[in-house]
C-alpha cells in the first residue's frame, strides 16, 4: 500500500531556475519539480505551498509589467504549479505586491485549492476556501487555515 508525503513549499518568490550565481546549488521551482515527480511514483503526495510563490524575482517583477501588454494568457508559473499538481496554495504577505489585478491573474487558472479563512473580502477577487478534505486511499487528510 502507497503511503501519503505530505510536502510543503514557501517563499519561493518566483524562483523557478536555481539564483545563486556565486555558489553551485540545486534550488528552484524546477528542482522540486524533479524531486516531487519520483516521490509520485512511490507515494500519494500532497503538494501545499504556503505563500510568497508569485512576487520577488526578475520573472515576477516582468510578469507583473507585462499584465497589462497581455503577453500572456495565464502566468507561467501558475501554469508550472499545475504541471507539478499542487493541490493548495496559500497567500503571503508578498503575494500583494504587485496589486490585486496581478494577484487575480495569478491565481484565476490554478487548479487546486486556495486555502485562506483570515483576508476579508478575498472571495470578491478569486474563490477560495478556509479548509478543503483530500482523500487518500479512504484516508481523509484536512487541510486548515485558522483564524
Amino acid at each position: 500500500m502507497k503511503k501519503l508525503k505530505i510536502i510543503q513549499t514557501s517563499d519561493v518568490h518566483g524562483y523557478m531556475f536555481a539564483h545563486n550565481y556565486i555558489e553551485e546549488k540545486s534550488l528552484g521551482l524546477l528542482k522540486v519539480a524533479s524531486y516531487i515527480k519520483v516521490l509520485r511514483e512511490r507515494y500519494f503526495v500532497l503538494l501545499i505551498d504556503t505563500g510568497d510563490m508569485f512576487q520577488g524575482s526578475a520573472l515576477t517583477h516582468y510578469l507583473n509589467k507585462s499584465l497589462h501588454k497581455k503577453e500572456f494568457l495565464c502566468n507561467p508559473i501558475t501554469d508550472l504549479l499545475n504541471q507539478m499538481k499542487y493541490d493548495v496554495l496559500t497567500l503571503g504577505n508578498h503575494e500583494f505586491n504587485y496589486g490585486l489585478d496581478y494577484l487575480k491573474w495569478s491565481l484565476n487558472d490554478f487548479n487546486g485549492q486556495i486555502l485562506n479563512a483570515n483576508i476579508i473580502g478575498m472571495n470578491d477577487i478569486i474563490s477560495t476556501k478556509p479548509y478543503h478534505i483530500f482523500t487518500y486511499n479512504n484516508i481523509k487528510v484536512a487541510d486548515r487555515i485558522n483564524n
